[in-house]
């Protein structure tokens, strides 16, 4: 969970530079990806592997899938029959190598809600979760499934603080 003022680095720690090829520049999802591709294919116990990136924004109250923002069907949060939370209608995109990943981010860093303040010229103002899940059947015909989530929320200032027109500066989506 990234949590700060506007233009301390949140977006950027989890997803990383927007085009940059240097390795040092990328975030923690896609290093995330790069790992856990690493890991099924050292592991001679995993048959079968996949790997999918799913991701919201949180707005004004509203949930909106930042893969597919044009999709009409209205997103849900869900419990499952087992407890756990999901996003009812949420796009799961499926992830073969590290610079599908890459690729998947600027397409999800360009759908999300910006606008300028004081402290950035083009700021996301909004709260973003995105969840890396991995599932694997293993050669003893048992399986298993991992959830990672990534939280970036809108800047943490003052609306006076960073000057922002026309949209409040952060989110209070998550504050009720």
């Amino acid at each position: 969970l990234c949590y700060g003022q506007t233009s301390a680095g949140k977006t950027h720690t989890i997803f990383g530079k927007e085009g940059s090829d240097n390795p040092t520049m990328i975030g923690l999802l896609p290093r995330c990806v790069a790992y856990c591709i690493h890991c099924i294919k050292e592991s001679p116990d995993v048959v079968e592997a996949s790997i999918t990136i799913s991701c919201l924004e949180i707005y004004q109250e509203q949930l909106k899938d930042l893969i597919s923002p044009s999709s009409s069907t209205k997103l849900r949060i869900k419990i499952s029959p087992s407890g756990e939370p999901y996003v009812e209608n949420l796009t799961q995109h499926f992830i073969q190598c590290s610079n599908d990943a890459v690729k998947l981010i600027e397409i999800i860093k360009l759908n999300r809600t910006k606008m300028s303040s004081n402290s950035a010229f083009s700021s996301h103002r909004s709260n973003c979760l995105a969840c890396l899940t991995i599932k694997q059947k293993l050669s003893n015909s048992s399986s298993r499934k991992a959830k990672c989530y990534f939280g970036d929320l809108a800047g943490s200032e003052e609306g006076h603080q960073s000057q922002s027109t026309g949209i409040p500066a952060g989110d209070q989506s998550l504050s009720t």
